[in-house]
């Protein structure tokens, strides 16, 4: 009999750094911290205690899944960055999960789920006819609102405004990352690239360094 599959999954792409262990589809360990500029590097040492908590070494893991974004440029390419690290040095795949997808994992009828935008903005993802918008939570309109599960960045506002309900993920994000990418192990996964929604506002200089 085969041994039950271990996860670890992150995702630091909404100013939190959150993190989940599971094991055959069961969490051991879940963890969520704000991220700000003077605690910025914590996902290692996050990864590291968790390890430590539940009594699993590296060398258990068997894939890792990670927040692709939407969400803040800068965290999304400390994810990435990371699980790609870690599967070249675990020789282990890497696999990116939708913050979208994480968040509306579990989710049954209609849901707005929203994401870290520019400025005031967010990012939206309709659940599940799968249309993304990006706007600004007092420019959003959504037909039927009363029917309308608001799960997200800025939920309370915007449900508040539209006359929808707003509600925590039902499942942990971290957790639910590593649900989805424990349905794609088969094969040969693709490296986890960002899904930034729009391009990033900061562009290299095209004069080159002196």
């Amino acid at each position: 009999m085969s041994e039950p599959t271990t996860l670890v999954a992150f995702d630091c792409s909404n100013g939190f750094c959150e993190a989940a262990i599971l094991r055959g589809g069961a969490a051991l360990g879940e963890r969520s911290e704000p991220l700000t500029r003077a605690n910025r590097d914590r996902l290692f040492p996050i990864l590291l205690d968790m390890l430590a908590e539940t009594g699993v070494q590296w060398g258990d893991v068997d894939a890792l899944a990670v927040g692709v974004g939407p969400g803040n440029f800068t965290g999304i390419r400390q994810g990435i960055a990371a699980a790609r690290g870690l599967a070249l040095s675990l020789q282990r795949p890497a696999i990116g999960v939708n913050r979208f997808e994480a968040l509306a994992h579990g989710v049954t009828g209609r849901a707005l789920v929203t994401a870290t935008g520019p400025g005031r903005a967010v990012h939206c993802f309709l659940s599940p006819s799968g249309t993304r918008f990006t706007a600004e939570p007092d420019r959003i309109e959504i037909e039927d609102p009363e029917t309308l599960l608001v799960i997200g960045v800025k939920a309370a506002e915007i449900a508040d405004r539209l006359g929808a309900k707003a509600a925590a993920p039902p499942t942990h994000p971290a957790t639910a990352a590593a649900l989805i990418a424990g349905t794609r192990l088969d094969g040969d996964p693709p490296p986890p690239v960002p899904d930034y929604v729009l391009p990033p506002n900061a562009t290299p200089s095209a004069t080159p360094a002196s």
